[in-house]
């Protein structure tokens, strides 16, 4: 009886617990406060914007090339003999100077033949005299003898004295050709200028006609740079567009030593079409290429930017700027009314150094988006920041 009395009264414990439990649950649901429902905001991009502000712009053209010799000749001697003398400054690399010594050839042959040729010169020389003296006494015996009346040729030796004057003459002449030799046992530097190549050693024996170097002029070197048609209409090109003797200026550039160095230089002429690539190379001079250290050496890849004229009412629009149609045409986006985006279709006229040259399409103080969204639409509503120049 005592159990069931106890049970009993456990479970009218727990019946009070839930029914409180739950007059207390709805009494906070009925307190609780209401929230309102807010409608979520419109998210609107932030953009960069330049305003477009049209002027005269230069236009540069270019590319790459290799620094080649202006003016280079072989070293070839004209006599033969042995090397008895080669310039030390006659290596690979080394510099040196307009009617510097470079090679010796032994002399002593050619100081023979022009002492020879010398010593016939006076015999001939007193032959002619001898003749002539003879001629005037056997002229003068004729006259005392038949006055009034030429005397025969033959009898005033004539035709000796003429053989004996073209002997002399041949003498005089021998002897120019012996001292001609003589001066060209050495062998000087025609310009200042580097040694290209050097196949000689002193003591060698060198022959007539048979080349023992290559050497170039340091006074100005050449790069050929190729450009295409369109480029060539920007620059000036002596003797090719334009009648004047100086062409467009040229900056031209390269790394030594982890620095970029530059030199400045300017177009002198085209050269013909090249057919395989249908470009046309343009060459570009620079003065006094070894002036400076480091010099502008031969054989240096280098950087060339050619300054061309400049064109009127043009626009300067970084290249991320501008997206392309599915049919590869080029087009900006142009914050217009009410900041919302609109397509603007452009004409690209030259791309410089991470720029866009453009001649239509863009009127003055319009904003073009500089960084546009990844997902544009027409019409879509941006928040901007204007970029100032």
């Amino acid at each position: 009886m005592k159990r069931w009395s106890s049970a009993l009264l456990q479970l009218a414990l727990v019946a009070i617990i839930l029914s409180g439990g739950i007059v207390i649950t709805k009494k906070l649901i009925a307190t609780k406060p209401k929230i309102k429902k807010v409608r979520p905001r419109e998210a609107i991009h932030g953009v960069m914007v330049r305003r477009v502000r049209p002027g005269s712009v230069e236009m540069v053209v270019g590319g790459d090339g290799t620094v080649s010799p202006s003016k280079m000749i072989d070293i070839v001697p004209q006599v033969s003999g042995k090397a008895v003398y080669v310039s030390e400054r006659f290596q690979r690399g080394l510099r040196f100077r307009e009617g510097e010594l470079l090679i010796k050839i032994e002399d002593s042959d050619y100081l023979a033949a022009l002492a020879g040729a010398g010593a016939d010169l006076k015999a001939r020389e007193a032959r002619l005299t001898q003749l002539k003296e003879e001629s005037k006494e056997a002229k003068r015996e004729w006259e005392d003898l038949n006055p009034g009346t030429a005397p025969p040729p033959l009898l005033i030796k004539q035709p000796e004295i003429e053989a004996a004057e073209a002997a002399v003459d041949a003498a005089r002449a021998a002897i120019e050709r012996a001292r001609l030799d003589l001066q060209r046992t050495e062998i000087r530097a025609p310009f200042s200028g580097v040694v290209l190549q050097d196949n000689l050693d002193t003591g060698q024996y060198l022959r007539a006609g048979q080349p023992v170097g290559k050497i170039f002029s340091d006074e100005q070197v050449e790069v050929k740079v190729y450009l295409n048609e369109r480029d060539v209409g920007y620059i000036a090109i002596p003797g090719f567009n334009t009648r004047s003797s100086t062409g467009s200026s040229a900056e031209v550039e390269t790394d030594i030593g982890g620095k970029p160095h530059k030199w400045t230089g300017h177009v002198v002429r085209a050269e013909p079409v090249d057919e395989k690539t249908r470009t046309i190379p343009v060459v570009v001079v620079v003065n006094d290429p070894y002036g400076s250290l480091p010099p502008l050496s031969v054989g240096s890849f280098v950087r060339v930017k050619i300054r061309g004229r400049a064109i009127e009412n043009a626009v300067r629009i970084p290249k991320e700027a501008v997206q392309w149609t599915e049919e590869g045409l080029p087009f900006v986006w142009v914050v217009g009314k009410e900041s919302m985006l609109n397509r603007r279709m452009v004409e690209i006229e030259k791309s410089i150094n991470g720029t866009y040259i453009m001649t239509r399409g863009l009127k003055s103080g319009e904003k073009v988006v500089i960084t546009p969204p990844p997902s544009v639409t027409e019409g879509l509503k941006v928040r901007i920041e204007e970029i100032r120049d």
